[in-house]
């Protein structure tokens, strides 16, 4: 029988070899793909305030419905509704899905006065058209079906 040690190792050394593959691939130039290209149909972490303002920005000139999943690492709801959006953002191409921390964004989450994670915005030229506290999953699929059926319009 395996020790722990010998197991966590071997775990490790499988999972950090799959995962070096996929980091050398994103750092080829031939493989990369072009910045707009990489961000369309996925949940678009924003990890410091320019990169925030930047993709609020291309949010609200599109006119495209922006969902802001307003999130913390440490909460277990977040990490429920997590891959949530990420597949709805996959489903979802007419629809700007940004991700922000809010230990990461103290600022921006004050700013929107976010209380509670998870909090879910949904922006519509920048302003908020409405909000979901919680990890309430039918509530947000049936929002980002409403509120994008009528970006779309």
């Amino acid at each position: 029988m395996l020790d722990l040690g010998l197991f966590l190792l071997l775990f490790m050394i499988n999972y950090c070899d799959s995962h070096l593959i996929l980091v050398g691939e994103m750092k080829s130039p031939l493989l990369k793909k072009p910045k707009a290209m990489a961000e369309e149909n996925q949940l678009i972490g924003c990890h410091n305030k320019n990169e925030w303002k930047d993709h609020f920005e291309k949010g609200k000139e599109s006119k495209k419905l922006v969902v802001v999943d307003f999130t913390a690492t440490w909460c277990g709801p977040c990490r429920v509704i997590g891959p949530i959006l990420a597949d709805l953002a996959k489903k979802t191409p007419n629809v700007v899905f940004l991700k922000v921390d809010v230990d990461e964004l103290q600022d921006v989450a004050t700013e929107w006065e976010i209380e509670a994670m998870p909090t879910i915005l949904f922006l519509k030229e920048g302003k908020i058209v409405d909000k979901i506290v919680g990890a309430k999953k039918d509530e947000l699929v049936e929002k980002v079906a409403r509120y994008s059926a009528v970006a779309a319009a």
